[in-house]
């Protein structure tokens, strides 16, 4: 199956409370599939977590019944998926080294198109879980304001300009097929689907965590 690239918006009450306890971001990424069960039954796949909640809920039994209720309801919500061009997107979103991910969240490509370079797929802060491809990120309600007026700068016209500069570059390392016809269609697609899901999540002052499976 590969994997697949993640953003989620959620909150930043939730945001504020995954950073305190990141048990929680395991509910938050497994609610689709929570609705209705026990957590207390995941405990054999996933003991480090489930106890940590349990050891939560037994301290603070209303305040983890508030919690799970708000964290359940957002998980369910519509995350975006990229699919497995994770790393293309953002090689053409930050103009970044094939070997190394840029450090910056947003900068402006002064060398070439001079639109922002946007940290929009690896960009964040490191949190305290990891889904086994790396750990969740996230981002402030604020970073995700910036990166959703940056990405619309970028344009559908800009990010084109840039797939066919960088399908003449030699030794490209990414496993695309860069001379597929079809390959700049669905890439533009997906990043049109970012721009608005951070435009959305904006637009809600929402923060967002990015992450892969």
């Amino acid at each position: 199956m590969g994997i697949y690239g993640r953003l989620k918006q959620i909150s930043p009450s939730i945001l504020k409370t995954l950073k305190e306890n990141p048990a929680f971001v395991w509910l938050l990424l497994n609610a689709k599939w929570m609705s209705g069960l026990d957590y207390l039954q995941y405990i054999q796949s996933n003991p480090t977590e489930v106890k940590q909640l349990q050891i939560f809920e037994q301290q603070n039994p209303e305040e983890f019944k508030k919690i799970k209720v708000d964290i359940l309801i957002e998980g369910a919500a519509p995350e975006l998926d990229f699919h497995k061009y994770g790393e293309v997107i953002d090689f053409l979103l930050t103009g970044g080294s094939q070997e190394f991910e840029p450090q910056f969240l947003l900068n402006r490509n002064t060398d070439g198109d001079n639109l922002p370079l946007v940290n929009a797929v690896f960009g964040g802060t490191e949190m305290e879980y990891e889904t086994g491809y790396g750990a969740v990120r996230y981002l402030t309600s604020n970073e995700v304001k910036q990166v959703a007026e940056a990405l619309q700068e970028v344009t559908k016209k800009g990010f084109g300009e840039r797939y066919k500069r960088a399908s003449r570059m030699p030794n490209l390392a990414h496993y695309i097929d860069w001379t597929d016809k079809e390959m700049l269609y669905w890439l533009t697609d997906y990043y049109i689907k970012i721009t608005h899901y951070y435009k959305d999540a904006s637009n809600k002052r929402n923060a967002m965590l990015l992450y892969f499976t």
